[in-house]
């Protein structure tokens, strides 16, 4: 057997480090309506105050990508690994909604590193086939990080309290994490005296035919001129607002009469279909194009969006199958917005440059969208409007994918 290349212990790298970030992102849900409860504040205040480190973003993942571009990646991601810890204490010592605010801007460096930043600085620095395969595994791996620790929150918040599910996260990323950076992590092939991985089957596996072939001179600063760039960018935040709906599904559920563990048990499921989704993934994603994938995920997410809106008249059963069909839905499709990206700037030398740039026109609306759904909760009693507003922005996204890879 040849020796295994160590791109593939980056790839695992990269997904312990995106695995705990998932964690606390895809767990949020069944935090929501506890943390607001505990506080004393509404869905929408609470949905608004976990969304102010999105809007930091705006300013931290161009100036994080430039960072990484000039300093050593494993000096940076051990002080976001540090910063991700920081941040979770502060969340559970919380005792007013300012805190959560200050704790969530404080972790903007480490959700821009793990989740915008260095998968792709280490994929392009690592690979030079089968990229796209390498960040879908970097992928599964982080939606175990959900997938495991939601249930795990849920029962701790039952059993004691949700800022120890706060403290047991940061401590399982302070034992684990930290040590992987350190120990694992190299900057690039060069310190261990060898170059990127070139897959030797390439025409076989089709890796050619999935490679981008769009816009491959453009610039960072030239890409704020391209009609494709905005299209791009205008799909990020439609597929965002089709899945956020996701995080409010406990509250929807505990609204029309489950209870709040059968609730978490069913947001679970949904997490467990998207982790399913993404291996289903990378299997069409070999046979058919990125206008097809699309179109499939997001139409079984508007039927699965209308089913949960009615959650109340239906069984129990159906509920837990139309969830693991939704989450399957969202969290492929939010795969799909940066198999995008990469389909039309991946070509570029300034392709880290570029994405950069579209998170400051992404991630102001990205921060809204889960107060969007809560306020819709606070001034109607119900999430009607929330799953209405997921299914038009589905049908959107199916529409924006064949406009921008038309004549391609």
């Amino acid at each position: 057997m040849k020796k295994l290349h160590y791109a593939w212990m980056i790839v695992l790298v990269s997904g312990i480090l995106m695995f705990g970030m998932s964690a606390q992102q895809m767990s949020q849900g069944v935090f929501l309506a506890e943390v607001a409860s505990s506080l004393g504040v509404g869905m929408g205040t609470i949905s608004l105050a976990y969304s102010s480190s999105t809007f930091f973003m705006l300013i931290m993942t161009p100036l994080a990508a430039k960072l990484y571009q000039k300093f050593p990646t494993k000096i940076l991601a051990c002080i976001a690994v540090i910063d991700q810890c920081v941040s979770l204490l502060m969340l559970s010592s919380a005792n007013h909604i300012m805190v959560i605010v200050i704790g969530c801007i404080l972790e903007c460096f480490s959700i821009s590193s793990f989740l915008n930043v260095v998968p792709s600085v280490l994929i392009k620095r690592w690979f030079k086939d089968r990229g796209q395969f390498a960040y879908n595994i970097i992928l599964f791996i982080s939606m175990l990080g959900g997938v495991i620790f939601t249930p795990v929150a849920s029962r701790i918040i039952a059993a004691s309290s949700w800022r120890i599910a706060y403290r047991s996260l940061a401590a399982y990323i302070l034992i684990v994490e930290l040590p992987v950076v350190i120990f694992l992590l190299k900057d690039d092939p060069s310190r261990l005296s060898l170059t990127a991985y070139e897959d030797p089957n390439a025409e076989q596996n089709n890796a050619v035919k999935n490679r981008p072939v769009m816009n491959a001179d453009e610039t960072a600063k030239g890409a704020w001129r391209s009609h494709h760039f905005y299209l791009v960018c205008l799909y990020s935040i439609t597929i965002t607002y089709a899945s956020t709906m996701q995080n409010h599904l406990v509250k929807h559920l505990t609204n029309v009469g489950y209870s709040s563990m059968l609730g978490s048990t069913i947001l679970t499921a949904g997490l467990v279909g998207g982790l399913a989704g993404r291996v289903l993934l990378s299997y069409l994603g070999e046979k058919f194009s990125i206008k097809t994938t699309n179109a499939l995920y997001c139409g079984v997410g508007i039927l699965a969006a209308a089913m949960l809106c009615g959650a109340a008249n239906i069984s129990g059963t159906l509920v837990v199958a139309m969830s693991f069909v939704f989450g399957m839905a969202v969290k492929v499709s939010t795969v799909q917005s940066t198999v995008l990206r990469y389909k039309v700037f991946g070509a570029s030398e300034d392709y880290v440059g570029i994405t950069a740039n579209m998170s400051v026109c992404t991630n102001l609306i990205t921060a809204t969208s889960g107060t969007v759904f809560g306020m819709i909760y606070d001034f109607t009693g119900s999430y009607t409007g929330g799953f209405m507003l997921s299914i038009a922005s589905f049908v959107v996204s199916i529409a924006l994918v064949f406009i921008t890879l038309r004549g391609e």
